[in-house]
């Protein structure tokens, strides 16, 4: 198993927002979100969301609002049986292809933080 790690040291702007996309592109399963405050206002909000995907479609991987400290998730979603429905209790990890990209809003006033995904790549 090899792991790749995607870095975003975000500084946001006089408004609090901020949007960061990687130049690497990944294809795996996301292993850890870590959010580092440093000194972001509490009350940040912070998407995480694939861009340049084969499709040609963004996705919204995860959504964390009004986090108030430093925090590690390790972010699942609910698999689907054929006919679409939720399969309870049956949580799987998300698949990521293409660059990941974080959009912050609610920083502060040119504050900054990071962001750190661990992605164990597909083989």
């Amino acid at each position: 198993m090899s792991m790749t790690e995607v870095l975003f040291d975000i500084t946001v702007d006089a408004t609090g927002d901020s949007v960061d996309t990687s130049t690497r592109e990944v294809f795996g399963w996301l292993e850890k979100f870590v959010y580092a405050k440093d000194d972001f206002a509490n009350g940040v909000d912070l998407v995480l969301s694939m861009q340049d995907t084969p499709s040609g479609v963004a996705e919204t991987i995860v959504t964390y609002t009004n986090i108030n400290a430093s925090t590690v998730n390790y972010p699942v979603v609910d698999r689907v049986d054929t006919a679409g429905s939720a399969e309870t209790a049956q949580p799987t990890r998300h698949f990521l292809v293409g660059k990941p990209r974080i959009v912050t809003d609610e920083g502060g006033v040119s504050t900054s933080g990071k962001v750190i995904l661990y992605i164990e790549n597909a083989e």
